[in-house]
């Protein structure tokens, strides 16, 4: 990522907020040499040095988390840790590399894939008491590796068991370690939840956190697991341009917004609109009354970011510009570059219905516009009926081809 571009973290900062990421970062490292210059990339780095780019480039006052996926963040006890492994730095905070032992690549084995869980969790409510100590406003983007394989449960979790707690909708002991993960992530949710509902509110007396915090929980693509017991009515799974590649939940509340009432009991409002975590960008802008960068003017950031603050609150909206679904492994040469698809996919064209189109690879790579399916979810969900070539269909792909000639390339953009 350019240091120039701005991220939601660096534009909350920007605007008196304190933040903080503890988890997976997964956007790229840069190290550095013994003496001190930006490495060129693993192999010559110096993992005594801090990091010549990482998190706390990016708009981050706090980081402390993993590289990437957490079995390729480190050896993690599952592979050796000598002077050359090759697995990644293990912990990170802020720009120090936590375990290097000064013999080359080996780490101290303080990173063990079954202790994620609790020292994330440590060290997000390290961030949270720290934060909420004063009353400057603050962000905290906590990105946990549970649910991703391999399924490696703690035991146990600010003295909640984890390990073997997993249970059916009947009470049953599920038996399983990947649910005990799933479990897992459940946990520090909960715990998170548990701090907001019970600390007070230090920029406003007689309020818990809870209730002027917008709480947001997504993830950041579909099902890892193939069974449909995972990817249920979509096609394909994690890695696909196709629905259940990227069809996420997502849940959001904030009380004092007027986006739920913060009780547990209380029925949530379901929403079927369209809906990108890019997203998140101009609704906080909004709910801030700041302006995003004018690329009228040359300025970049949030160039595909709608706000979603009045759909959030169940409020008439009209729909949601384009978003552009892409496959997971991109123009990667080891899978060939032909698996660079992308998708056009929009609620508001002038047929009815909730319509998506695929771009070859030309697209990505080139911005050339070479159409290959067309579906319409509202009546083929699993994507199995291509109307490309079905005259009836025809005014949605004109719409959505002269919606992506608008995106396409470095300077496009689909913000109105």
């Amino acid at each position: 990522m350019e240091k120039p571009r701005p991220t939601i973290a660096s534009f909350l900062r920007d605007n008196g907020y304190r933040t903080g990421m503890v988890g997976k970062w997964h956007l790229g490292l840069g190290y550095r040499r013994e003496d001190g210059t930006p490495s060129k990339g693993w192999a010559d780095a110096d993992l005594t040095k801090p990091l010549a780019d990482g998190p706390t480039d990016h708009g981050f006052d706090f980081f402390y988390g993993i590289s990437r996926s957490h079995p390729t963040s480190g050896p993690g006890g599952k592979h050796p840790s000598g002077a050359d492994q090759q697995r990644g730095p293990g912990w990170i905070h802020n720009r120090r590399i936590v375990g290097a032992t000064g013999n080359g690549k080996e780490l101290d084995g303080s990173y063990v894939l079954e202790k994620i869980g609790p020292t994330l969790h440590a060290k997000a409510f390290d961030f949270l008491r720290s934060a909420t100590a004063s009353k400057k406003p603050f962000f905290l983007y906590f990105a946990s590796p549970a649910n991703h394989t391999p399924h490696t449960p703690c035991k146990s979790m600010a003295g909640r068991k984890v390990a073997g707690a997993s249970q059916h909708v009947d009470g049953r002991p599920t038996g399983s370690k990947r649910l005990d993960f799933i479990h897992e992530n459940d946990v520090q949710v909960g715990l998170l939840l548990d701090f907001l509902q019970r600390a007070a509110d230090p920029r406003r007396p007689g309020h818990k956190l809870l209730d002027n915090t917008l709480f947001i929980f997504a993830s950041d693509n579909g099902a890892e697991n193939r069974s449909k017991t995972a990817t249920g009515p979509l096609r394909s799974n994690k890695g696909s341009t196709y629905e259940g590649g990227h069809r996420i939940p997502f849940f959001a509340s904030w009380p004092a917004g007027k986006l739920g009432d913060g009780r547990p009991k209380t029925p949530g409002r379901t929403s079927t609109r369209l809906l990108a975590l890019n997203d998140l960008f101009a609704t906080f802008a909004q709910i801030l009354g700041k302006a995003l960068p004018d690329l009228s003017k040359g300025e970049i950031g949030a160039e595909d970011s709608t706000s979603q603050l009045a759909a959030l609150r169940g409020e008439a909206c009209p729909p949601r510009p384009p978003v552009f679904p892409n496959d997971h492994n991109e123009a990667s040469k080891k899978n060939s570059e032909q698996r660079a698809v992308v998708a056009v996919r929009s609620n508001a064209c002038p047929l009815k219905g909730q319509w998506k189109l695929f771009l070859d690879h030309r697209f990505a790579l080139e911005g050339e516009l070479h159409p290959t399916e067309l579906y319409n979810l509202e009546t083929d969900q699993f994507e199995q009926r291509n109307l490309l070539n079905d005259p009836a269909a025809k005014p949605a792909l004109d719409f959505l081809l002269k919606e992506a000639t608008k995106a396409r390339g470095d300077k496009g953009s689909s913000r109105p």
